[in-house]
């Protein structure tokens, strides 16, 4: 699921006070890759960047045009989906 779309879910399970929902949601986005790993943010002029440099030398890339397309970027990279 898109990250802006479970943020949006849980925003609106909160607010319905569904709190087995919003639980779920929650562990959800907290196992996302950029949350498990504190991959790094930012703007290289051009578009948004998720970065994560592992002790192997290797880094992970993740690219869009705003933070959140970066992220969902980066978490696709790390599982393989495209």
């Amino acid at each position: 699921m898109e990250l802006a779309m479970m943020q949006t879910n849980l925003e609106t399970v909160t607010a319905t006070r569904d709190t087995q929902q919003a639980a779920r949601v929650r562990a959800t986005l907290a196992a996302m890759p950029h949350m498990v790993y504190g991959c790094t943010v930012f703007n290289d002029g051009i578009s948004w960047i998720a970065r994560l440099e592992m002790a192997e030398g290797t880094t992970l890339v993740g690219r869009g045009n705003c933070p959140q397309a970066a992220l969902m970027d980066f978490d696709n990279q790390w599982t393989g989906v495209k």
